[in-house]
């Protein structure tokens, strides 16, 4: 019996790290915010790309994968969530409530 998963398979002329397994398209976009990690502490950020799902962000201070964050983007409102991965600039977070994600697509449709 095999433990792996089963291989995706790749579309011809496609690299394997052409193709994207996000659960939902991510839109870049420029959008001014702050966030908190765990303490009162605000500190300013600005999005790189947000989807449904969560953001990337340039942020001068990183929390670490795991971290719950409260972050409260321009013209979207507070939004709740947790770190997934963190770079040089800043982070990655994903989203932790539905309410969230659908305020967030709504946003977004509405830009189109």
């Amino acid at each position: 019996m095999s433990l792996s998963a089963p291989a995706r398979e790749i579309p011809k002329g496609e690299s394997p790290k052409a193709v994207d397994a996000r659960r939902f398209p991510r839109r870049p976009i420029c959008l001014l915010g702050r966030y908190t990690l765990g303490s009162a502490t605000e500190y300013p950020c600005q999005t790189i790309n947000l989807s449904a799902g969560g953001a990337a962000l340039f942020a001068p201070v990183q929390g670490q994968p795991g971290d719950s964050i409260i972050l409260y983007i321009d013209r979207i409102g507070d939004l709740e969530g947790q770190i997934l991965r963190v770079s040089r600039c800043g982070f990655v977070l994903e989203f932790s409530s539905l309410l969230a994600s659908a305020r967030i697509q709504r946003f977004l449709d509405a830009l189109v």
